[in-house]
């Protein structure tokens, strides 16, 4: 028989695992519902989480957009603004620099002084289109000077090859290597030599001319309703077509050489070519028409050399070469006999003339 702390013990053990069977379910119900919060907040999380990834998806596409608007937009700017005045500055510098700078490194020095000067000119537009300037603008910089490097050189290779890094292969024909053209060549020299005798100046340098086809001539022909013959940059006389030039051509074309050589050319810099420039645009004809005052007396001498402009300078010349040559004054055609007889040499007023840069006549 059980005592009755026996059946306290009992009745005790009951409640107390009735107790815990309700706490026991109580705690398992409170299980369920924390589980269901934590997997809600989760899907919550991830859908913000989603919805943060789409909008960096978002903002990186605008980015990329924006970014491929500026790069346009300093393209246009650079094509519209900065090789123009770019191309502007590069003639100016070497019209400034004169007869020591040329060849190709000499356009080349050019290229990059003119490059950093617009650069630095550019530079507020750059930044304002590009935004805040970042750590990588030194390499930016020199990535957009290698490929501007590169175009404007691929510019002067079509309109000047002689003097640009990569020569186009139209222009490497050169008219001393073409046994028809020799003879017309060696008769202009023949005629500067008898000057250079009379006058004791060697006037121009033959060794580092050279007669090329293509070049300005074959892609500026037809400017302003003109067909350019023939066109000279530095030493170097290009011709718009394939066959031997007229020898009174060639004599002009030389005079602008020894212009070139001799720093005529240079005299007035950057702004001489622009003048130049314009005439020819606007009153082409009246660049190459001169009227030569005087009459050769004390009191009434003829007109200096240096009172003519670039191409009367070098019309006088192919006229006197034409004199020179016989076409007028009926001189004979052996030019061993023209260069004993004075005055078929070279006449008057052009033998006066041509005294302009400081000639002295012989005895």
């Amino acid at each position: 028989m059980w005592s009755s702390d026996t059946s306290k013990e009992l009745h005790l053990s009951r409640i107390s695992s009735s107790g815990d069977s309700e706490r026991g379910t109580s705690f398992s119900g409170s299980f369920r519902e924390t589980d269901g919060l934590e997997m809600g907040e989760f899907r919550d999380t991830q859908d913000t989480f989603d919805e943060q990834e789409e909008a960096r998806e978002k903002r990186k596409a605008k980015a990329k957009k924006m970014n491929y608007c500026k790069i346009l937009l300093l393209v246009f700017i650079q094509a519209s603004m900065f090789i123009p005045l770019q191309t502007v500055l590069l003639i100016t510098l070497r019209f400034s620099m004169g007869y020591g700078i040329r060849g190709w490194w000499g356009w080349l020095m050019m290229q990059v002084l003119s490059f950093f000067i617009c650069l630095i000119l550019f530079m507020p537009i750059i930044a304002l289109v590009s935004g805040k300037l970042s750590d990588r603008q030194a390499t930016d910089t020199l990535k957009f000077y290698c490929i501007n490097l590169v175009v404007m050189n691929l510019l002067m290779s079509f309109g000047a090859p002689s003097e640009s890094m990569f020569p186009s292969a139209m222009t490497s024909t050169v008219l001393t290597d073409r046994p028809a053209c020799q003879e017309s060549i060696e008769e202009v020299k023949r005629f500067f030599r008898s000057i250079d005798e009379r006058y004791h100046d060697d006037l121009i340098e033959f060794d580092p001319v050279e007669i090329v086809y293509g070049g300005m001539p074959k892609w500026f022909n037809g400017f302003n309703g003109y067909q350019a013959s023939a066109m000279v940059v530095d030493n170097t006389v290009h011709y718009s077509k394939e066959e031997c030039p007229s020898t009174k051509l060639l004599a002009h074309e030389l005079w602008h050489v020894w212009q070139v050589q001799s720093g005529e050319m240079f005299e007035e810099g950057g702004i001489g070519f622009w003048k130049w420039l314009v005439q020819q645009m606007n009153e082409r004809d009246g660049m190459y028409t001169y009227i030569i005052k005087g009459d050769g007396t004390q009191n009434n001498p003829w007109s200096t050399f240096t009172d003519f402009n670039w191409e009367q300078q070098a019309a006088i010349v192919k006229d006197a070469y034409d004199r020179w040559k016989g076409a007028v004054w009926g001189c004979t055609d052996d030019m061993r006999a023209n260069e004993v007889d004075f005055p078929c040499k070279l006449q008057d007023p052009y033998r006066i003339i041509m005294q302009g840069r400081g000639w002295k006549l012989s005895a």
